[in-house]
């Protein structure tokens, strides 16, 4: 998850949910009129909750229509130096990568989210890890050639920081072929 694009949630987040008024003007009244009259924010991922980055990417794509009509909303264009989301955020292989990312982490998701309640559940936590060893490579070999695609915006593979045992593990494994 080192794309440039993914980092740029973050960003998203801080634009839209801040206190500078233009754009967090024009995200509470597309927000309202996609969600039933309802402000539904960005989420912001805290270090005492297991898996909510995950949970933010989740956030972040059920408010995909949201987002798309900020970034063209002509007083956001106006905005010239948050022009980077728009390019982001109108990209389809964005989207594409964002729910291939959701997809292949969702039970590793649920597997952090069981273990931070306070409810038993090892039926529920067998079934997961049992999904996540059958679901976990295929997903993250999705991802990974979704990542590499040159259609991501913002992508610059060379400050990919991958240590040498990064790059043998992910050779081992067939998910990088361009080192």
């Amino acid at each position: 998850m080192c794309s440039n694009s993914l980092f740029d949630l973050y960003q998203a987040r801080e634009v839209f949910g801040s206190t500078m008024h233009g754009p967090r003007s024009v995200w509470v009244k597309h927000s309202k009129s996609h969600n039933k009259g309802r402000a539904i924010n960005l989420l912001r991922p805290s270090e005492c909750r297991m898996a909510d980055e995950v949970l933010q990417f989740l956030r972040v794509f059920r408010l995909k229509t949201t987002l798309q009509a900020c970034t063209r909303d002509p007083v956001f264009v106006d905005y010239k130096k948050f022009g980077f989301l728009a390019d982001i955020f109108n990209s389809t292989q964005f989207w594409k990568c964002l729910f291939a990312i959701i997809q292949a982490l969702y039970p590793v998701y649920r597997i952090l989210r069981i273990a931070d309640t306070m409810v038993g559940g090892m039926d529920k936590l067998y079934y997961y890890v049992t999904q996540t060893d059958r679901l976990l490579e295929p997903g993250m070999k999705n991802v990974m050639k979704m990542f590499f695609d040159s259609k991501m915006p913002h992508m610059e593979l060379s400050k990919l920081k991958l240590t040498k045992a990064d790059r043998e593990w992910l050779k081992r494994k067939s998910l990088l072929s361009i080192y």
